[in-house]
């Protein structure tokens, strides 16, 4: 009898072995043949994306199919000695990288190219990159180096550089639940398309956490298999039918029950951050079934689903879509400083049933009072006179014309006072003003004589 189980999880017994195996990588796997069919490989590549996407995948098969090894199962390459990988998270240090630069010294044994697949190589030191620099600008021609990372942005520019960069894109929900679908049929698997759906939507583009998720959730349902029934009691998801009811309950104003269906998810251990998330993620998509022309922005959705968010978004409003999807933001930010952080949800829900119980808060009524006009000011210089002018101004243009007052009329208990030796009257002449302007500003007496300025009699 064998040591230790027989049993391998999906991830790894599903890992293609070819490049046409690979999903939702199509304008990398393609470059990357053509690159072995034309023995144009680079000898030092940089594969970034997001986890679970086929990064690790596609450099080990790279590395059979560069040395012509592609029909080999992977238990004859564990024996082989010239490909090797790397953890950088456990070999960051300048001296691990040494003894990477004293191993390329040597000469493939049986292969034509020796290949080291660093991963995670954004966790080496600075010192440690700065020491593999020169070794990846100008390695030996036998040896191609493959990095892969999770965070490019941590990988020195330098780094990057010398490197050619292949960037993976997340996997699409479709694209998920097609190949689960192709999965559950060769595993003899029963399944409905809404769990599928509901794998896909958790995986969030990460091909690896899909297939464990259906690892976890075909254990629990057993011969069951992956539908609601066989899944009742084990996995409590929460789908777009659940937010459906949740949001309509919030807009009829039926509070007690919104209140009553958030205790049942809470109850089945559904975590409050990932509920406002999942809930912000449904009013997303009614905001976008609004519009026929954002509709197949709605991914893993069939035409019927598609058509029933569109006529339950028109009967919720795009008001009130827009005003819940701000006030799930809003929650969602003050979650975690949240001291009772169910509170704070049922908070949200209350203000959201009643939006006129959110606008009655202090913050908001002082906000929304009407504040009082402020009283307008009046000119100390009225706007139909010559500005007053000041020592360090240039004197006033002379006016030929008399000026018309702009002070306020004098009321019956107050009689207005006498006019001071420099108010501007209309029965002030030219001379008069010129001269009274002297007699406050002595500066004008020199400037007037420089000048040879003299007003006209």
């Amino acid at each position: 009898m064998g040591v230790g189980s027989s049993y391998r999880v999906s991830a790894l017994r599903r890992r293609p072995r070819h490049f046409g195996e690979v999903v939702g990588q199509k304008h990398i796997t393609e470059t990357l043949e053509k690159s072995i069919a034309s023995k144009k490989i680079p000898q030092a590549m940089l594969f970034c994306g997001p986890r679970g996407v086929g990064k690790t995948t596609c450099a080990r098969i790279l590395a059979r199919e560069a040395n012509g090894w592609g029909d080999k199962s992977e238990a004859e390459l564990d024996g082989l000695t010239d490909i090797h990988e790397l953890d950088a998270a456990s070999n960051n240090s300048v001296d691990d990288v040494r003894d990477l630069i004293e191993q390329i010294r040597y000469a493939p044994v049986k292969a034509q190219y020796k290949i080291y697949v660093i991963d995670e190589v954004h966790m080496f030191s600075k010192s440690a990159f700065n020491a593999f620099l020169k070794t990846l600008e100008e390695p030996p021609k036998y040896v191609i180096f493959i990095l892969a990372t999770t965070e490019k942005h941590k990988v020195l520019a330098t780094i990057i550089s010398r490197c050619q960069v292949f960037d993976f894109k997340p996997l699409t929900r479709d694209a998920i639940q097609s190949y689960l679908v192709k999965v559950a049929k060769e595993d003899g698997v029963k399944y409905e398309d809404s769990i599928l759906s509901a794998i896909a939507k958790h995986a969030d583009g990460a091909m690896r956490d899909a297939l464990s998720l259906y690892d976890v959730l075909l254990a629990c349902a057993g011969e069951k298999g992956l539908t609601q029934k066989g899944l009742a009691g084990h996995w409590y998801f929460l789908d777009e039918v659940y937010f459906f009811t949740l949001t309509e309950k919030i807009k009829q104003k039926t509070l007690n029950d919104a209140l009553v269906q958030l205790d049942e998810a809470v109850k089945e251990g559904v975590e409050l951050r990932y509920f406002l998330v999942e809930w912000s993620h449904c009013i997303r998509d009614l905001l976008l079934a609004l519009d026929e022309r954002t509709l197949p922005l709605l991914e893993g959705r069939t035409a019927q689903q598609r058509a029933t968010y569109a006529e339950l978004a028109s009967r919720l409003g795009r008001g009130f879509l827009l005003r819940a999807l701000d006030r799930i933001n809003q929650a969602l930010l003050q979650h975690r400083d949240h001291l009772n952080q169910r509170l704070g949800l049922e908070v949200a829900l209350v203000e959201m049933a009643d939006w006129e119980l959110a606008s009655s808060s202090p913050e908001t009524s002082a906000s929304a009072r009407p504040q009082p006009a402020a009283a307008p000011v009046p000119s100390s210089t009225p706007s139909t006179s010559v500005a007053r002018p000041t020592p360090s101004s240039a004197p006033p243009a002379i006016r030929s014309t008399p000026r018309v007052s702009s002070e306020p009329k004098a009321t019956p208990d107050k009689p207005k006072p006498p006019p001071s030796p420099t108010a501007e009257t209309k029965n002030y002449s030219d001379s008069e003003r010129f001269q009274a302007l002297k007699a406050q500003y002595p500066v004008l007496n020199t400037l007037a004589d420089q000048l040879d300025l003299k007003p006209k009699m």
